[in-house]
């Protein structure tokens, strides 16, 4: 009888750790940047004090324009859930259109990826809203990062689930 119960709390044992185990293991979320996005550590930072608007009512975004008529903006509340992006969003003259495209970068739906879509928006029209975030330089507030490079390069990446987000490069635009 005594190597049944001996047993038994050996059994119960395994069958706790590996439940135990399954419950923290880590989330299993896209973590690869597809080739071509930048060394986000080579940008320079600004402050995002700098870049925050505060609405009357409703959360707090970081609101920046780039020198390649396009704007971007995310949530910059306090605070943001762990559970939840902060939603980066970009519009403007995509720099892989050809002719000119308007198109918009932003969260895929309930998952953590983004996506890419072209809108009838005018192309030309400006998209300047916030201030300038210029060529070399980066703005990042909690899991959101964008920064702005040479040659109508923008990437924002947001690691609040893995690492998603996209580029903007006329070689091709590129959201993952």
């Amino acid at each position: 009888m005594h190597g049944i119960a001996t047993l038994a709390t050996r059994l119960l044992a395994v069958v706790s750790t590996v439940v135990c185990m399954s419950c923290t293991a880590a989330p299993r979320h896209a973590a690869a940047q597809p080739p071509g996005f930048p060394d986000l550590s080579g940008f320079t930072p600004v402050p995002a004090d700098n870049y925050i608007e505060v609405p009357r009512k409703g959360l707090r975004y970081v609101h920046f324009s780039t020198p390649y008529n396009i704007q971007c903006w995310f949530e910059a509340g306090e605070p943001v859930p762990v559970w939840q992006s902060q939603d980066i969003n970009c519009l403007g003259d995509m720099p892989d259109g050809n002719p000119c495209t308007v198109g918009k970068a932003t969260g895929a739906g309930s998952g953590p990826a983004y996506v890419i879509n072209r809108t009838d928006d005018k192309c030309g029209a400006p998209y300047t809203h916030g201030a300038m975030l210029n060529i070399g330089q980066k703005v990042n507030y909690r899991d959101a990062t964008c920064a702005v490079g040479a040659d109508h390069l923008v990437a924002c990446l947001d690691t609040s689930s893995g690492q998603h987000g996209f580029v903007l490069k006329p070689a091709g635009s590129v959201a993952f």
